[in-house]
């Protein structure tokens, strides 16, 4: 007998909230300007939770994602704020490791 392979919806459902987030970054991006404060914390806010969603999806484990997505927001703040090092990255990298054991 044949096996049928297919994604749930909820699978899906996830990468659609995810793309939503990417469409709104977007549109923050494209329409506000830069030099404000206040755009700069939503666009990490949509930035990070459609990383969140699209890496869940990725994964397919909400554990993962969350680790995945947290790794990659921290090396980007530690980019935009100028703490791009090695002690810096390397404790970051550390830190990632005991989340993972952890989880």
């Amino acid at each position: 007998m044949a096996h049928r392979y297919y994604i749930s919806n909820r699978k899906w459902r996830t990468l659609g909230v995810g793309v939503v987030f990417w469409i709104v970054l977007i549109l923050l991006i494209w329409r506000l300007p830069p030099d404000k404060w206040w755009v700069e914390v939503a666009a990490n806010m949509f930035l990070a939770l459609g990383l969140l969603f699209t890496t869940t999806w990725v994964w397919g484990s909400g554990k993962w994602g969350l680790i995945t997505t947290t790794g990659i927001i921290g090396l980007l703040w530690m980019r935009r704020w100028g703490l791009w090092d090695e002690v810096t990255v390397g404790g970051w990298l550390i830190f990632l490791g005991l989340l993972t054991l952890v989880n």
